[in-house]
Formats: structure tokens, sequence, C-alpha cells
């Protein structure tokens, strides 16, 4: 007599609260894929196995183009807060449970699998393509200041889009609608937005205040900041928006050929390339953070600063 197959019963419990697969197409593989607790808190500096996760998925949807190491620096930083842009989440770059819920759900946009947006198209932060990478050039042409032409709508973008809009008489909403797309094409005036005193007052007085602040490798608050963490500190509030590292900051700036108050001045300390950054006072003098006096006034004509500079750019 045949006797009947044996069924095989495999169980398993899923706790879809805490774990999520991330979905698997196109050119990723299954060894690809990595579980992440979607209730947990990734942010900058941290580095495991989630943030690998994490840069995997942002990679699979397009916002994130470089090496999925595991560490949670500034590029993945960047990715999550263009996400987060795209998706209505609070834009702070740091991927907790409402960003991580949304990332690897399965109802998550994918729209920007096709980066660029056409002329027509509204523009926004955390957008990207050759329409961002045109009105960066256009404003920075135009003397807004809006960094790197990298087709990136990022803060430093967004900053000069309101600068831009509140000297055309525009609604200052950072959104490149109709109205200032044709603002660009023909402005009322192309000079460059001038320095007011009182901005350039202010930065300095508030660089001043922090006299006597450690010096600390990588830091970027009133604990401790190194040089680019203290010059991005100062801009900041006063709702100018640098990038982090000193290089980063000497790429994006305006070049002068004399610096003014206010400006940043670089200097090559380790190689031929900017490696240090202070705000100029003026007289010679600017405000740094120094890795042996902390934030502290130094004389551009030292024998130690004087052969070191490199030059100077303007953010106001």
């Amino acid at each position: 007599m045949k006797l009947p197959a044996k069924k095989l019963v495999i169980s398993s419990i899923v706790a879809a609260s805490f774990v999520v697969l991330p979905q698997i197409g196109g050119h990723h593989s299954s060894a690809k894929a990595a579980a992440i607790n979607t209730n947990q808190v990734l942010h900058y500096g941290e580095s495991d196995s989630s943030v690998k996760a994490l840069q995997d998925k942002l990679q699979d949807l397009n916002y994130y183009k470089s090496t999925i190491d595991g560490i949670y620096g500034n590029q993945t930083r960047s990715a999550v807060r263009s996400f987060q842009g795209d998706n209505n989440l609070a834009v702070d770059g740091i991927a907790g449970p409402n960003t991580l819920g949304k990332l690897f759900s399965a109802k998550v946009s994918t729209q920007k699998v096709s980066n660029d947006v056409t002329l027509t198209t509204n523009l926004k932060y955390g957008d990207r393509g050759q329409a961002v990478k045109d009105l960066q050039s256009t404003l920075n042409n135009l003397g807004y200041h809006a960094g790197t032409v990298d087709g990136i709508f990022g803060s430093t973008t967004l900053n000069a889009v309101k600068s831009f809009q509140k000297a055309q008489g525009l609604q200052s909403d950072g959104i490149v609608g109709p109205n200032t797309r044709a603002a660009l094409a023909a402005p009322k005036t192309t000079s460059t937005p001038k320095k007011t005193n009182s901005n350039v007052n202010a930065i300095i007085a508030d660089a001043k205040a922090l006299i006597g602040v450690p010096y600390v490798y990588g830091g970027t608050t009133t604990k401790g900041f190194d040089c680019s963490g203290f010059t991005q500190y100062v801009f900041a509030e006063n709702g100018i928006s640098l990038p982090r590292t000193a290089a980063a900051q000497w790429n994006g700036g305006t070049k002068v050929n004399s610096p003014s108050k206010g400006d940043l001045v670089f200097f090559a300390t380790v190689n031929n390339g900017p490696s240090h950054v202070g705000i100029y006072l003026g007289n010679n003098q600017f405000i740094n953070a120094s890795s042996s006096h902390g934030v502290t006034i130094s004389d551009m004509n030292n024998s130690y600063w004087k052969p070191r500079y490199l030059g100077a750019r303007s953010y106001n």
C-alpha cells in the first residue's frame, strides 16, 4: 500500500514592527539584504551593520551614491536629508523610527530613480539633477552663493534662492517656481549682494564671544571646535550655511582678492591645500580655532601664518 507523503511544515515568527528586510530588486541580490531595527535611531558618526543596511537602501533608491561602508558620514547624512525632504519628514539628517519606517516600507517613494527634473518643474530643497546644476550656476554667476555646482539642492542653494527672491521682491520661500524662474532669466539687477555692516558685525561679535573655547578635533559645538567647525557654527548662528571642512569651505565660497571683515581666510598648514580656516577681523587679524590655543585671535603677518596664507573667500 502506498503511504501518504509527509507534509513538511515550517513555522516562523516575524516581528514586523521590529525588523524589516530591505526589498531586493534590480541590481541587488539576495545576499545583499540585511535586517534592520526600524525602532532605533541612527545618526552622524555611527558605524555598524545597521548603517550599512541604511546606505544599501538609500543607494537602491538612488539617494546614496558612495561606497557602502557602514559609516554614517556626511554623504550618508546628506542622502538621509534628501530622502526626508522628499517624503514629508523632518529634515534633520537623523535616521529615526519615522525615517527608517518610511524608508524600508513597501510604499516608499522611488521618484529619485529618475533624478533629473525639467526646467519647467518647481525646484525645491532635496531635488537633484541637471536642472539644479543649472540653477546653482545661474545663482553663482549672479553673485548669490549657491555652493558647489553638484546638482544637489541643499541648504546652501536654498539660502541662495531665498536671498535672490528677497532681492527681486518675490516671496522668499526657497522654491523655484514660475516667478523665480522668470526672475532668474531676466533679473532686475545682476549686482552681487552687498554685505551689511550689521551682518558682518554680528558674525564677528559671535566669533569673539567664543574666545577661550577649547580646540577639539572634529568639534562643532561650544564644548570644543576644530577650525572649520568653528567657522561653520558662527556663520550658522547668522543664517549662513557653510560646508563642513576647510577644503570644502575654500571650494564653496566666492573668491576675493583681499579679505574684508567677515570673510574666511585660509592657510596650508599640512600640505599645499587649504587645511586651516578663520574669520578675518581686519588689520591683518583673524579669529580661529587653533589646535594649540583654542578659539583665539591671531596675526596673519606673524612668522607662522604669513608663509602659509592661501587666500580668502566670501560667504556674505
